[in-house]
Parts: structure tokens; sequence; C-alpha cells
């Protein structure tokens, strides 16, 4: 890490979360957004659409004796990396094979890590059971599963997550039936109108000049993407044909300091 010159950014960061602005500047690099971020935790948004701490930048079993300082980075294209192994593995041995490409991973809301694909290739990451019956003939509505991940978890186990020195692990015997897809399908688009369940959504409701004060400063403490405010609009009335909404008025001249004064709307 002895290149990566820090940011204003990463240093910043760095000093919120207590890691090496290095590693910070390197996690950044890696990633479109912030998630969370307090002492100790840092997780982000990757590139790859993965949500993770320190964008799966990982120092452990990389470091020498002549370079302590070393980072590993998760691969510029997991998919693309899977397909070019499966390619040469099958054509040196002669046989057709699938490569999953893994790495430790955190789950919402569950303690611990375990190991999930971030790359694949040769098989269905995502098996798709709709429509196929139960045991008791029930046909299965909603069952999709992380075929991939599950390959991935499983071989976790063998490979160890200290200093096992396992780095491959060759699964026999296993079978499945669907269309090939890769692990990129295995990511939920992070757009989809819902906060994300690692996002913290804190609720302000606004009324009169005391709630948009309330309103400003939570906007001081709080990311944007964090905080939602709800204007109150029973007071709205119609005078000379205008549509007058004065709360709603107020919390905006707060919020971009246009207010004057305690007995105006905005700028006269």
């Amino acid at each position: 890490m002895r290149p990566s010159k820090p940011s204003t950014e990463a240093i910043e960061l760095a000093g919120k979360v207590q890691k090496d602005p290095r590693l910070v500047e390197l996690i950044l690099s890696e990633s479109v957004r912030v998630v969370r971020a307090r002492p100790g935790v840092l997780i982000v948004e990757h590139r790859l659409g993965l949500v993770m701490a320190n964008a799966g930048i990982d120092q452990s079993n990389v470091a020498s004796p002549d370079d302590p300082q070393r980072a590993l980075l998760l691969p510029v294209d997991p998919d693309g990396s899977a397909a070019i192994l499966r390619k040469r593995l099958s054509q040196r041995f002669g046989v057709p094979v699938a490569v999953i490409i893994s790495d430790s991973f955190g789950r919402a809301w569950r303690r611990g890590t375990c190991g999930v694909a971030i790359g694949a290739a040769g098989l269905p990451s995502l098996m798709d059971l709709r429509g196929s019956p139960d045991l008791f003939g029930r046909e299965l509505q909603v069952s999709i599963t992380g075929h991939a991940d599950e390959i991935a978890a499983a071989a976790s186990l063998v490979m160890g997550q200290g200093a096992e020195g396992q780095p491959v692990v060759m699964v026999r015997g296993l079978t499945w039936r669907g269309p090939d897809n890769a692990a990129s399908e295995l990511v939920r688009p992070s757009r989809r109108g819902h906060v994300p369940m690692s996002k913290r959504l804190v609720v302000a409701l606004s009324g009169g000049v005391g709630g948009a004060k309330l309103a400003l400063g939570l906007s001081r403490v709080l990311p944007a993407d964090e905080l939602l405010v709800v204007a109150n609009t029973g007071d709205d009335f119609e005078h000379l044909g205008l549509s007058i909404s004065p709360d709603i008025d107020t919390l905006t001249y707060t919020l971009c300091g246009h207010r004057q004064s305690r007995d105006r709307l905005g700028p006269a």
C-alpha cells in the first residue's frame, strides 16, 4: 500500500472509522458509495454491486517479510476470470469443469462470515425452481436458490479462513439442471426504491418553525440518503387562486439557508 496516496476524503473517513488512510483510499477506489461508517466498520457498495465490508479488500495471507503492507483486491471481472479458468482447466484435463471464485462474506442481520460466489462459469449460479413440485406435489411459487453460493459455502468449510493454506477445493458428484448463468446474477440491484437492510433511515416529521429547525439540525449530522423529512400539509390553503403551503415553504427555505427571520417564510 506504500504507493497509495490518501485523498482528503480518505483521510477524513479513516479518522472516523479508525483505519489506515491508505487502506481507506483503496476501499473508496473500489466502491461506488459508502453504506455504513463507524469506528472499526466500513461497509460499502463495491463497483461489482456487492455490499460488503472494506470493499472485499483483504490483508490476510498476502503479506510477506519483505512487504508486510500488501492488500488483495477483488478481481476486476470475477465471472470473466472464472470463464478463463474453466476453459484452460477443461483443456488441460480433457473434461468439462465448472469454476466458482469465492470469497468470505458477511450477511445482513447475522454474525460471522461464510463463503459466497463472486465469480462463476459452467453452472447455474441462480437456479430457478418455480413451477417444480414440492414433496407433496404443490407447485413452487417463489423458490430461486443461490446454487453457486451454496457450493461456495460448502467448499469454504474445507478451505478455511486462516492458515489452512487450501486455495482450491474440488467438488465431485454434484448434479444440477438449468441453464448456466453468471455469479453477477446473484447480486440484487441496489436501486429498486427500497432501503437496503444495512442502511439506517431517520424519518422526521416537520411542522412549523420548530420542525424546520429540527430538520436542519438533522441534515447537519446525517448523510442525505439516511434522512427523510415529512412536512405537514394540513395547514395548506388557497389565496387569490394560489396554493399556499406554509410548512413546506418554511422547511424549504430553512434547509436552503434563505429563511431570514421568524416572521418571514423566505427572502423578502
